[in-house]
Protein backbone atom coordinates (compact mmCIF):
# COMPACT_ATOMS: atom_id res chain seq x y z
CA UNK A 1 0.00 0.00 0.00
CA UNK A 2 1.44 3.15 -0.87
CA UNK A 3 0.10 6.93 0.37
CA UNK A 4 3.14 8.55 -0.48
CA UNK A 5 3.67 11.34 -2.82
CA UNK A 6 4.92 9.89 -6.55
CA UNK A 7 8.60 11.62 -5.98
CA UNK A 8 8.88 9.78 -2.84
CA UNK A 9 8.26 6.37 -3.83
CA UNK A 10 10.97 3.81 -5.10
CA UNK A 11 10.43 2.51 -8.83
CA UNK A 12 13.00 0.67 -10.42
CA UNK A 13 14.35 1.34 -13.94
CA UNK A 14 12.12 -1.43 -15.74
CA UNK A 15 9.52 -0.01 -13.82
CA UNK A 16 9.99 3.08 -14.94
CA UNK A 17 10.20 2.46 -18.28
CA UNK A 18 6.94 0.49 -18.45
CA UNK A 19 4.75 3.39 -16.87
CA UNK A 20 6.63 5.81 -19.34
CA UNK A 21 5.28 3.32 -22.17
CA UNK A 22 2.10 3.37 -20.26
CA UNK A 23 2.08 7.24 -20.44
CA UNK A 24 2.83 7.50 -24.15
CA UNK A 25 -0.25 5.03 -24.78
CA UNK A 26 -2.59 7.42 -23.28
CA UNK A 27 -1.36 10.42 -24.22
CA UNK A 28 -4.63 10.81 -26.25
CA UNK A 29 -7.25 10.47 -23.83
CA UNK A 30 -5.16 12.85 -21.57
CA UNK A 31 -5.44 15.35 -24.66
CA UNK A 32 -9.45 14.27 -24.83
CA UNK A 33 -9.95 15.04 -20.98
CA UNK A 34 -7.91 18.63 -21.75
CA UNK A 35 -9.97 19.25 -24.05
CA UNK A 36 -13.33 18.58 -22.18
CA UNK A 37 -12.21 20.52 -19.58
CA UNK A 38 -10.84 23.64 -21.20
CA UNK A 39 -13.87 24.12 -23.01
CA UNK A 40 -16.91 25.84 -21.20
CA UNK A 41 -16.81 28.65 -19.82
CA UNK A 42 -19.73 27.83 -16.85
CA UNK A 43 -17.46 27.15 -13.31
CA UNK A 44 -20.18 24.13 -12.30
CA UNK A 45 -19.96 22.88 -15.81
CA UNK A 46 -16.23 23.03 -15.71
CA UNK A 47 -15.85 21.95 -12.40
CA UNK A 48 -18.15 18.37 -13.32
CA UNK A 49 -16.12 18.35 -16.67
CA UNK A 50 -13.17 18.41 -14.60
CA UNK A 51 -14.45 15.05 -12.56
CA UNK A 52 -15.95 13.02 -15.17
CA UNK A 53 -12.80 13.43 -17.23
CA UNK A 54 -10.56 12.12 -14.40
CA UNK A 55 -12.51 9.45 -14.07
CA UNK A 56 -12.59 8.49 -17.71
CA UNK A 57 -8.59 9.22 -17.95
CA UNK A 58 -7.69 7.04 -15.46
CA UNK A 59 -10.85 4.31 -15.78
CA UNK A 60 -11.65 3.80 -12.31
CA UNK A 61 -15.33 3.24 -10.77
CA UNK A 62 -16.08 6.20 -8.63
CA UNK A 63 -14.64 10.05 -8.97
CA UNK A 64 -15.23 13.13 -6.98
CA UNK A 65 -13.78 16.54 -6.61
CA UNK A 66 -14.52 18.47 -3.22
CA UNK A 67 -14.05 22.18 -2.97
CA UNK A 68 -12.60 24.02 -0.17
CA UNK A 69 -14.18 26.19 2.25
CA UNK A 70 -12.15 29.47 4.05
CA UNK A 71 -12.14 27.02 7.27
CA UNK A 72 -10.48 24.01 5.50
CA UNK A 73 -13.80 21.85 5.33
CA UNK A 74 -15.55 20.93 2.15
CA UNK A 75 -17.58 23.08 1.07
CA UNK A 76 -19.01 21.70 -2.06
CA UNK A 77 -19.08 17.91 -3.62
CA UNK A 78 -19.13 16.92 -7.18
CA UNK A 79 -19.13 12.99 -8.05
CA UNK A 80 -19.11 11.28 -10.56
CA UNK A 81 -19.83 7.51 -11.28
CA UNK A 82 -22.64 8.02 -8.51
CA UNK A 83 -26.32 7.77 -10.05
CA UNK A 84 -28.44 10.01 -7.80
CA UNK A 85 -30.55 7.21 -5.76
CA UNK A 86 -27.27 6.20 -4.57
CA UNK A 87 -26.47 9.61 -3.46
CA UNK A 88 -30.06 9.85 -1.76
CA UNK A 89 -29.30 6.53 0.22
CA UNK A 90 -26.05 8.15 0.97
CA UNK A 91 -26.96 10.56 2.29
CA UNK A 92 -25.30 14.59 3.54
CA UNK A 93 -22.20 14.77 1.28
CA UNK A 94 -18.78 14.48 3.49
CA UNK A 95 -17.19 17.69 4.88
CA UNK A 96 -13.70 16.64 4.69
CA UNK A 97 -12.99 14.08 7.78
CA UNK A 98 -11.11 10.75 7.20
CA UNK A 99 -8.75 10.36 3.88
CA UNK A 100 -10.48 13.36 2.60
CA UNK A 101 -8.99 15.69 5.12
CA UNK A 102 -5.45 13.86 4.76
CA UNK A 103 -5.19 15.56 1.56
CA UNK A 104 -6.63 18.95 2.68
CA UNK A 105 -4.08 18.53 5.28
CA UNK A 106 -0.78 17.45 3.39
CA UNK A 107 -2.44 18.46 -0.34
CA UNK A 108 0.09 15.96 -1.89
CA UNK A 109 -1.08 12.87 -4.34
CA UNK A 110 -1.63 10.14 -2.39
CA UNK A 111 -2.44 6.15 -3.29
CA UNK A 112 -3.72 3.72 -1.52
CA UNK A 113 -4.78 0.06 -2.22
CA UNK A 114 -7.02 -0.77 0.58
CA UNK A 115 -8.87 1.90 1.66
CA UNK A 116 -10.58 0.31 4.66
CA UNK A 117 -7.17 -1.10 6.20
CA UNK A 118 -5.57 2.70 6.24
CA UNK A 119 -5.47 4.12 9.74
CA UNK A 120 -7.09 7.49 8.78
CA UNK A 121 -10.22 5.61 7.49
CA UNK A 122 -13.58 6.16 8.49
CA UNK A 123 -15.45 3.58 6.99
CA UNK A 124 -18.98 4.27 4.53
CA UNK A 125 -21.55 5.44 5.84
CA UNK A 126 -25.12 2.97 5.20
CA UNK A 127 -26.18 2.86 1.45
CA UNK A 128 -22.50 4.17 0.51
CA UNK A 129 -20.77 1.56 -2.09
CA UNK A 130 -17.99 -0.41 -1.34
CA UNK A 131 -14.83 1.38 -2.42
CA UNK A 132 -11.26 -0.65 -2.43
CA UNK A 133 -8.37 1.47 -4.04
CA UNK A 134 -7.82 5.47 -3.71
CA UNK A 135 -5.97 8.27 -5.79
CA UNK A 136 -6.45 11.64 -4.62
CA UNK A 137 -4.58 14.92 -6.16
CA UNK A 138 -4.88 18.18 -4.69
CA UNK A 139 -6.10 21.35 -7.39
CA UNK A 140 -4.20 24.32 -6.59
CA UNK A 141 -4.63 27.44 -7.91
CA UNK A 142 -1.44 30.34 -7.96
CA UNK A 143 -0.25 28.12 -5.58
CA UNK A 144 -3.26 27.93 -3.65
CA UNK A 145 -5.05 25.23 -2.32
CA UNK A 146 -8.26 24.74 -4.17
CA UNK A 147 -10.30 21.50 -3.75
CA UNK A 148 -9.01 17.82 -4.24
CA UNK A 149 -9.73 15.27 -7.24
CA UNK A 150 -10.47 12.07 -5.36
CA UNK A 151 -11.03 8.85 -7.35
CA UNK A 152 -11.77 5.32 -6.32
CA UNK A 153 -11.81 1.73 -7.30
CA UNK A 154 -9.27 1.73 -10.33
CA UNK A 155 -10.99 -0.93 -13.04
CA UNK A 156 -8.30 -3.67 -14.01
CA UNK A 157 -7.48 -3.99 -17.70
CA UNK A 158 -9.42 -7.34 -19.05
CA UNK A 159 -9.17 -9.20 -22.43
CA UNK A 160 -13.02 -11.03 -21.41
CA UNK A 161 -16.00 -8.92 -22.02
CA UNK A 162 -16.87 -7.32 -18.37
CA UNK A 163 -19.38 -4.53 -17.35
CA UNK A 164 -17.88 -1.98 -14.90
CA UNK A 165 -19.55 -3.78 -12.12
CA UNK A 166 -18.61 -6.72 -12.54
CA UNK A 167 -14.78 -5.73 -13.46
CA UNK A 168 -11.79 -6.49 -11.21
CA UNK A 169 -10.42 -3.67 -8.84
CA UNK A 170 -6.72 -2.97 -9.52
CA UNK A 171 -4.42 -0.76 -7.55
CA UNK A 172 -4.27 2.97 -8.77
CA UNK A 173 -0.56 2.95 -10.79
CA UNK A 174 2.13 5.89 -10.92
CA UNK A 175 1.23 6.37 -14.38
CA UNK A 176 -2.27 7.05 -13.60
CA UNK A 177 -0.99 9.64 -10.47
CA UNK A 178 0.74 10.95 -13.30
CA UNK A 179 -1.83 11.73 -15.88
CA UNK A 180 -4.03 13.01 -12.97
CA UNK A 181 -1.58 15.40 -11.85
CA UNK A 182 -1.50 16.53 -15.29
CA UNK A 183 -4.97 17.03 -15.45
CA UNK A 184 -5.65 18.47 -12.29
CA UNK A 185 -2.78 21.50 -12.98
CA UNK A 186 -4.99 22.10 -16.66
CA UNK A 187 -7.59 21.61 -14.31
CA UNK A 188 -6.72 24.48 -11.86
CA UNK A 189 -6.01 26.65 -15.05
CA UNK A 190 -9.42 26.20 -16.45
CA UNK A 191 -11.34 26.98 -13.12
CA UNK A 192 -9.11 30.38 -13.31
CA UNK A 193 -10.06 30.78 -16.80
CA UNK A 194 -13.87 30.01 -15.99
CA UNK A 195 -13.83 32.60 -13.07
CA UNK A 196 -12.32 35.17 -15.05
CA UNK A 197 -14.49 34.98 -17.99
CA UNK A 198 -17.65 34.70 -15.77
CA UNK A 199 -16.00 38.20 -14.01
CA UNK A 200 -16.05 39.65 -17.38
CA UNK A 201 -19.49 39.27 -17.82
CA UNK A 202 -20.27 40.71 -14.92
CA UNK A 203 -18.71 43.83 -15.68
CA UNK A 204 -20.29 43.74 -19.21
CA UNK A 205 -23.73 43.07 -17.59
CA UNK A 206 -22.62 46.29 -14.71
CA UNK A 207 -21.08 48.61 -17.36
CA UNK A 208 -24.50 47.82 -19.78
CA UNK A 209 -27.08 48.67 -16.94
CA UNK A 210 -25.05 51.88 -16.10
CA UNK A 211 -25.46 52.94 -19.41
CA UNK A 212 -29.23 51.98 -19.67
CA UNK A 213 -29.86 53.69 -16.58
CA UNK A 214 -27.75 57.11 -18.32
CA UNK A 215 -30.05 56.81 -21.29
CA UNK A 216 -32.97 56.57 -19.40
CA UNK A 217 -31.98 59.05 -16.73
CA UNK A 218 -30.39 61.68 -19.38
CA UNK A 219 -32.61 61.06 -22.63
CA UNK A 220 -36.28 59.84 -21.60
CA UNK A 221 -36.68 61.70 -18.29
CA UNK A 222 -35.21 64.95 -18.97
CA UNK A 223 -37.15 64.84 -22.08
CA UNK A 224 -40.70 63.93 -20.77
CA UNK A 225 -40.08 66.47 -17.99
CA UNK A 226 -39.43 69.04 -20.57
CA UNK A 227 -43.15 68.33 -22.19
CA UNK A 228 -44.79 67.91 -18.66
CA UNK A 229 -43.32 71.74 -17.92
CA UNK A 230 -44.65 73.00 -21.53
CA UNK A 231 -48.36 71.19 -20.74
CA UNK A 232 -47.87 72.78 -17.20
CA UNK A 233 -47.41 75.95 -18.50
CA UNK A 234 -50.96 76.02 -21.18
CA UNK A 235 -53.02 74.46 -18.28
CA UNK A 236 -54.40 78.09 -17.16
CA UNK A 237 -54.50 79.12 -21.24
CA UNK A 238 -56.96 76.38 -21.78
CA UNK A 239 -60.54 77.64 -20.80
CA UNK A 240 -62.74 74.54 -21.89
CA UNK A 241 -62.90 72.51 -18.82
CA UNK A 242 -63.27 69.41 -19.94
CA UNK A 243 -60.01 69.83 -22.35
CA UNK A 244 -58.36 71.44 -18.81
CA UNK A 245 -59.31 68.70 -16.57
CA UNK A 246 -58.05 66.09 -19.51
CA UNK A 247 -54.55 67.85 -20.14
CA UNK A 248 -54.14 67.77 -16.31
CA UNK A 249 -54.87 64.27 -16.39
CA UNK A 250 -52.25 63.94 -19.19
CA UNK A 251 -49.41 65.72 -17.44
CA UNK A 252 -50.33 63.61 -13.84
CA UNK A 253 -49.36 60.35 -16.47
CA UNK A 254 -46.36 61.74 -17.33
CA UNK A 255 -45.31 62.31 -13.83
CA UNK A 256 -46.29 58.09 -12.76
CA UNK A 257 -43.95 57.35 -16.05
CA UNK A 258 -41.12 59.41 -14.63
CA UNK A 259 -41.92 58.03 -10.89
CA UNK A 260 -41.59 54.87 -12.86
CA UNK A 261 -38.34 54.99 -15.06
CA UNK A 262 -36.61 56.78 -11.60
CA UNK A 263 -37.35 53.55 -10.13
CA UNK A 264 -35.95 51.03 -12.52
CA UNK A 265 -32.58 53.55 -12.65
CA UNK A 266 -32.43 52.92 -8.72
CA UNK A 267 -33.15 49.02 -9.30
CA UNK A 268 -30.30 48.90 -12.39
CA UNK A 269 -28.08 50.58 -9.85
CA UNK A 270 -26.82 53.47 -11.36
CA UNK A 271 -23.87 55.23 -9.29
CA UNK A 272 -23.93 58.72 -11.12
CA UNK A 273 -27.80 59.01 -10.42
CA UNK A 274 -28.49 59.59 -6.22
CA UNK A 275 -31.37 61.04 -4.45
CA UNK A 276 -29.41 64.31 -4.31
CA UNK A 277 -28.69 64.66 -8.19
CA UNK A 278 -32.57 63.80 -8.65
CA UNK A 279 -33.53 66.80 -6.56
CA UNK A 280 -30.89 69.37 -8.32
CA UNK A 281 -31.82 68.26 -11.92
CA UNK A 282 -35.79 68.63 -10.86
CA UNK A 283 -34.64 72.25 -10.22
CA UNK A 284 -33.25 73.00 -13.02
CA UNK A 285 -35.29 70.74 -14.98
CA UNK A 286 -38.18 73.48 -14.24
CA UNK A 287 -35.90 76.66 -14.42
CA UNK A 288 -35.86 77.44 -17.68
CA UNK A 289 -40.21 77.93 -17.59
CA UNK A 290 -39.84 79.60 -14.61
CA UNK A 291 -37.68 82.10 -15.92
CA UNK A 292 -35.31 81.84 -12.75
CA UNK A 293 -33.67 79.14 -10.59
CA UNK A 294 -34.63 78.75 -7.44
CA UNK A 295 -32.30 78.66 -4.44
CA UNK A 296 -31.40 75.31 -3.07
CA UNK A 297 -30.48 74.07 0.22
CA UNK A 298 -29.76 70.59 1.51
CA UNK A 299 -28.88 69.68 5.52
CA UNK A 300 -28.00 66.44 6.75
CA UNK A 301 -26.95 63.33 4.46
CA UNK A 302 -29.66 63.29 2.26
CA UNK A 303 -28.71 60.35 0.33
CA UNK A 304 -28.12 58.10 3.20
CA UNK A 305 -30.82 58.88 5.44
CA UNK A 306 -33.51 59.19 2.66
CA UNK A 307 -34.95 55.58 1.36
CA UNK A 308 -36.46 54.77 -2.04
CA UNK A 309 -40.32 55.21 -1.30
CA UNK A 310 -39.72 58.45 1.15
CA UNK A 311 -37.47 59.85 -1.72
CA UNK A 312 -40.58 59.16 -4.54
CA UNK A 313 -42.79 61.13 -2.52
CA UNK A 314 -40.37 64.44 -1.81
CA UNK A 315 -39.95 64.80 -5.58
CA UNK A 316 -43.32 64.49 -6.19
CA UNK A 317 -44.38 67.27 -3.66
CA UNK A 318 -41.21 69.16 -4.96
CA UNK A 319 -42.27 68.78 -8.32
CA UNK A 320 -45.91 69.66 -7.58
CA UNK A 321 -44.74 72.54 -5.31
CA UNK A 322 -42.60 74.30 -8.31
CA UNK A 323 -45.56 73.85 -10.84
CA UNK A 324 -47.83 75.49 -8.86
CA UNK A 325 -45.39 78.34 -8.56
CA UNK A 326 -45.08 78.15 -12.58
CA UNK A 327 -48.64 78.15 -13.12
CA UNK A 328 -50.20 80.63 -10.16
CA UNK A 329 -47.54 82.21 -8.35
CA UNK A 330 -46.09 84.73 -11.01
CA UNK A 331 -43.29 84.40 -8.57
CA UNK A 332 -39.44 85.94 -9.67
CA UNK A 333 -38.00 83.89 -7.02
CA UNK A 334 -38.37 80.98 -4.97
CA UNK A 335 -35.93 78.56 -2.48
CA UNK A 336 -35.96 75.03 -1.61
CA UNK A 337 -34.81 74.02 1.40
CA UNK A 338 -34.67 70.55 2.56
CA UNK A 339 -33.20 69.16 6.13
CA UNK A 340 -32.85 65.42 6.45
CA UNK A 341 -32.53 64.27 10.52
CA UNK A 342 -34.96 62.36 12.50
CA UNK A 343 -37.85 64.36 10.40
CA UNK A 344 -37.08 64.82 7.04
CA UNK A 345 -38.92 68.51 6.02
CA UNK A 346 -39.16 69.99 2.81
CA UNK A 347 -39.85 73.80 2.83
CA UNK A 348 -40.69 75.64 -0.50
CA UNK A 349 -41.09 79.32 -0.74
CA UNK A 350 -41.51 82.59 -2.96
CA UNK A 351 -42.24 86.03 -3.71
CA UNK A 352 -45.36 85.67 -5.44
CA UNK A 353 -49.03 86.08 -5.32
CA UNK A 354 -49.39 84.16 -1.67
CA UNK A 355 -51.39 82.28 0.40
CA UNK A 356 -55.07 83.65 -0.23
CA UNK A 357 -54.37 82.94 -4.08
CA UNK A 358 -53.23 79.19 -3.17
CA UNK A 359 -55.85 78.66 -1.08
CA UNK A 360 -58.71 79.85 -3.04
CA UNK A 361 -57.09 77.77 -6.40
CA UNK A 362 -56.17 74.46 -4.57
CA UNK A 363 -53.50 73.80 -6.62
CA UNK A 364 -53.30 70.06 -5.56
CA UNK A 365 -52.50 70.83 -2.12
CA UNK A 366 -54.89 67.58 -1.29
CA UNK A 367 -52.50 65.30 -3.39
CA UNK A 368 -49.20 66.31 -1.12
CA UNK A 369 -51.16 66.63 1.99
CA UNK A 370 -52.16 63.18 1.48
CA UNK A 371 -48.71 61.76 0.93
CA UNK A 372 -47.67 63.71 4.22
CA UNK A 373 -50.66 61.83 6.30
CA UNK A 374 -49.59 58.49 4.07
CA UNK A 375 -46.15 58.79 6.35
CA UNK A 376 -47.50 59.78 9.51
CA UNK A 377 -46.29 63.76 8.82
CA UNK A 378 -47.87 66.96 8.21
CA UNK A 379 -48.60 69.76 5.76
CA UNK A 380 -48.93 73.66 6.30
CA UNK A 381 -48.95 76.75 4.11
CA UNK A 382 -48.28 80.03 5.21
CA UNK A 383 -46.70 83.53 4.00
CA UNK A 384 -43.40 83.72 2.90
CA UNK A 385 -40.76 85.93 4.16
CA UNK A 386 -40.18 86.66 0.53
CA UNK A 387 -43.93 87.70 0.50
CA UNK A 388 -45.48 84.86 -1.69
CA UNK A 389 -46.26 81.33 -0.44
CA UNK A 390 -44.16 78.82 1.93
CA UNK A 391 -45.11 74.78 1.78
CA UNK A 392 -43.79 73.05 4.52
CA UNK A 393 -43.93 69.36 4.09
CA UNK A 394 -42.47 67.56 7.34
CA UNK A 395 -42.26 63.05 7.82
CA UNK A 396 -40.89 61.33 10.50
CA UNK A 397 -37.92 59.26 9.37
CA UNK A 398 -37.56 55.60 9.97
CA UNK A 399 -34.36 55.57 9.29
CA UNK A 400 -32.43 58.14 11.34
CA UNK A 401 -30.34 55.84 13.88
Amino acid sequence: MSSTPIANTKISAEETDQENRDLAKRMDSLVESIAAVTSGLNLDETLQAIVDSARSLVNCRYGALGILANDKTLESFLVSGISEEQIQAIGPYPTGKGLLGLLIQSPDPIRIDNIGKHPMSYGFPPGHPQMTTFLGVPIKIRGKLFGNIYLTDKLAQSNESQTPSRSKIAPFSSADERLLIALAAIAGIAIENTRLHQRAAQLVLTSDRERIARDLHDLVIQRLFAIGMSLQSTVNIIEDEISRDHLIEIIDNIDDTISDIRKTIFSLGNKETTFKSMLIETVNNISPALGFKPKINLQGHVDILVNQQLGEHLLAVLKESLSNILRHAKATEAKVNLHVANTVTLIVEDNGKGLANAERKGFGLSNMEERAKLLGGSFTLSTSDLGGLMLNWSVPNTLYP
